[in-house]
């Protein structure tokens, strides 16, 4: 009797620490959930910012804007961004890069001729190439797969009034620059590219910089029923950067929009990215 006895002891506090080992591996997955979700500034679920991380981040910005304004910054392993990082705004001008590296992928002999519109395109931000290069929704779908995006809200017959987040913008602009989206002498030559963007394009964070050419840029603006949509794109080494903005549209030309615009890029880059 005294043999049975022992193991019915022996049985319940096997029971009793198998209950209480399950009970703390619930609390702490509550726990470890819970500070995912409070993290501020925002960070992805799978990564955590880290001191060693080149954009230092330091709580929000403080943006004087009136506008609608999201920003997400990514250094290839850590992004973080603001509360509505996910909230999506029309492309415009910024896919471009995509476009020609997507056609490059498809069409690695391409002609001077071809060569010269897609540099065109990118450079002068010129619209013509960009209808004619766009590879529709298969292009989209090789993006989002490329470049890791979430948020993309793909129109298959438009380049420019896709949704893109500024999360999903600064995963695209790392993606571009760091030679996933293409091979190495295309990523070469497309970043070459962005780096000597010019004319009405050249704006945002890029001013920053006593050598504009040290970082890529391609920005997107305009007027599109009822709203202006500007974004500024800005690559450099080991981090990318976007702004997106959008306010209703009163009759501003874009010279005047972009001189709304680009304080507020610039403010912000500045502040998270700590060049000030």
């Amino acid at each position: 009797m005294r043999r049975y006895n022992w193991m019915i002891f022996i049985g319940v506090n096997l029971i009793m620490a198998v209950l209480v080992g399950y009970g703390y591996s619930r609390i702490a997955e509550a726990v470890l959930t819970s500070a995912t979700i409070t993290a501020s500034p925002m960070a992805t679920a799978t990564s955590k910012p880290t001191p060693t991380m080149t954009p230092k981040t330091y709580g929000t910005p403080s943006v004087k804007t009136k506008h609608w304004v999201s920003w997400a910054v990514f250094d290839g392993k850590v992004i973080v961004g603001s509360k509505n990082w996910a909230q999506t705004n029309y492309l415009m001008s910024m896919i471009k890069p995509w476009i020609a590296a997507d056609y490059l992928n498809h069409h690695q002999r391409p002609t001077s001729a071809t060569l010269s519109r897609l540099a065109s395109m990118i450079l002068d931000s010129s619209n013509g190439p960009a209808s004619e290069f766009f590879g529709g929704q298969p292009s989209w779908d090789r993006l989002v797969k490329t470049c890791g995006l979430t948020d993309l809200k793909a129109r298959d017959w438009s380049w420019s009034t896709t949704g893109m987040s500024a999360r999903d913008a600064a995963r695209y602009g790392f993606c571009i620059y760091s030679g996933k989206a293409t091979t190495p002498e295309w990523t070469a030559w497309i970043v070459d590219k962005m780096r000597h963007v010019r004319g009405q394009g050249d704006f945002g964070p890029r001013a920053l910089f006593k050598d504009r050419t040290e970082v890529a840029t391609k920005n997107g603006w305009e007027n599109w029923q009822g709203y202006w949509y500007i974004n500024c794109l800005a690559v450099k080494g080991d981090w990318s950067i976007a702004i997106l903005q959008r306010w209703p549209y009163s009759g501003e030309s874009y010279e005047e929009a972009i001189r709304q615009a680009e304080p507020v890029c610039n403010s912000i880059a500045s502040q998270v990215l700590r060049l000030s």
